[in-house]
């Protein structure tokens, strides 16, 4: 399986105040295929797209589809750990503009005591490539100095 990192490729951001933490990445799969290998992101690959921070504990997380594939296609959002965390084979050609149903996904309250890489996958059949996603990760920092 090929892993790419699109972290600086793809738009993202942060908000904090104080201990409040909301990451924020924008994935728009029509220019990710530039970003990996030219073809978009294939169920053989992976790619990280940022950091979780050391002592952050995760709250919830947010996938709003806003272009629809065309076709069918799901998408993971995770970790090496746990390839499902975030996103548990999320329907990347639902409605536009509307949250993409998460499926099982990692525990309230969960603590993370490295740096942790948040990838995603496509682990159905297709290949995505036209979807466009807006993802958010929201938590709190345990001990802001423990950040690297």
């Amino acid at each position: 399986m090929a892993t790419f990192d699109i972290t600086k490729q793809v738009n993202q951001g942060r908000q904090q105040s104080s201990r409040r933490v909301e990451m924020h990445f924008h994935l728009d799969f029509s220019a990710t295929g530039g970003l990996t290998d030219g073809t978009g992101l294939a169920n053989t690959e992976t790619a990280t797209l940022g950091t979780i921070p050391a002592g952050f504990v995760f709250e919830f997380s947010d996938t709003i589809l806003r272009t629809a594939e065309g076709e069918a296609a799901t998408l993971n959002i995770g970790t090496v750990a746990s390839a499902t965390a975030f996103l548990n084979a999320g329907d990347v050609n639902g409605t536009p503009n509307a949250s993409i149903a998460r499926g099982t996904i990692l525990a309230a309250g969960t603590y993370f005591h490295t740096n942790t890489a948040i990838q995603i996958a496509c682990p159905g059949a297709n290949t995505i490539n036209v979807a466009v996603v807006d993802f958010t990760l929201v938590g709190y920092m345990v001990d802001t100095r423990l950040e690297k």
